[in-house]
């Protein structure tokens, strides 16, 4: 008995937390070591964002190619997106396949964050499922934490369709 209540305690947490996020507007960084899936991730969700009535600017727009992800906190930047009134960042990365994962527990600051290595790649062959964390920075600090892992997955289209069908509803509790 003590466990179910320790275990809704934490969901009703999360779901609190998400529903404080009343996201509007953000700078989408895909946290990706290869540049195609990096390119692939960032324009999906800026769609998707788009698509369910958030102003997303993906990191691609605004750092030149090659460039480290730690430019995103510099001044220039931060003066670009505060003219822009954007004042929300989120990171995005794959946090695994096939097995189910936990929240990170060692985000510090949004600079640490983005000078974290992620090996995963977008899509690898033969896996069944990938699981994506979203990582909500405000102020330099997070904010917010989410996981979605995606099931059936077995070429890169349906990755990317099971993206657009499952995400709008992890939006619309953002937004509100």
């Amino acid at each position: 008995m003590k466990k179910l209540f320790f275990c809704i305690l934490i969901l009703s947490s999360f779901f609190l937390n998400a529903q404080g996020l009343k996201l509007t507007n953000a700078v989408l960084v895909a946290q990706l070591d290869r540049s195609e899936d990096k390119f692939t991730t960032e324009i999906n969700l800026a769609e998707i964002f788009a698509e369910n009535g958030v102003n997303v600017l993906p990191s691609l727009n605004l750092l030149k190619q090659g460039a480290p992800l730690t430019t995103l906190v510099s001044d220039s930047i931060r003066a670009i997106l505060k003219e822009k009134q954007i004042d929300t960042y989120l990171l995005v990365n794959v946090r695994g396949y096939d097995r189910q994962f936990r929240l990170s527990t060692k985000i510090a600051s949004l600079a640490d964050e983005l000078n974290v290595a992620h090996l995963f790649p977008l899509f690898r062959d033969e896996i069944t499922s990938i699981t994506f964390e979203f990582n909500f920075f405000r102020n330099d600090k997070l904010c917010h934490t989410e996981l979605l892992r995606l099931k059936n997955v077995s070429t890169k289209e349906k990755l990317i369709q099971k993206l657009h069908k499952k995400l709008p509803r992890l939006i619309h509790r953002w937004k509100s």
